[in-house]
């Protein structure tokens, strides 16, 4: 269990991380964006991917707690706002 700022300090770090080894959140959502729009035969947005990895988080706590779900939920929704103004 995290104290709030323990927590806040601890999303940085890993957005500063996956930074690092995957691109910026841009980059990588609009990869995947891509992939699952061909997929699906549909338009899926950056802000989508964003979204449904967030939904793809809540789905997993729901089966079993780990802390770091919701480290990933609140990342995925630092990207869908980012995304989300670029988009808009």
């Amino acid at each position: 269990m995290y104290e709030f700022s323990d927590f806040c300090n601890k999303l940085l770090e890993i957005l500063d991380e996956r930074g690092e080894s995957y691109g910026t959140p841009e980059n990588s959502f609009e990869c995947i964006s891509l992939y699952w729009s061909v997929y699906l035969n549909k338009i899926i947005t950056e802000t989508d991917v964003a979204i449904m990895m967030m939904l793809l988080k809540i789905a997993r706590e729901t089966e079993r707690h780990k802390d770091d779900n919701f480290l990933d939920i609140a990342g995925y929704a630092a990207c869908a706002a980012c995304l989300n103004k670029k988009e808009g």
